[in-house]
């Protein structure tokens, strides 16, 4: 996939995901759940996946400079 067209799907994928997370919104504030609650939730779970998706890239960077390593 070229990275023009990995950008454009990028760009679709997050503005489903911002569309949805307003009813999500709602239907939790409708269950008494605290807004300071949410984004703290929010936040530690995008802290959790980026790191995640981070951690990730860099052992396969590292696997991948060891195994191309001239003996």
């Amino acid at each position: 996939m070229s990275k023009r067209n990995q950008g454009i799907m990028l760009a679709i994928i997050g503005t489903m995901f911002w569309g949805i997370s307003g009813p999500f919104a709602q239907a939790l504030f409708a269950q008494n759940v605290k807004p300071l609650w949410l984004v703290g939730a929010r936040l530690l779970l995008a802290g959790i996946l980026l790191s995640v998706w981070g951690g990730l890239r860099l052992i396969k960077s590292s696997i991948k400079k060891f195994l191309e390593r001239k003996i």
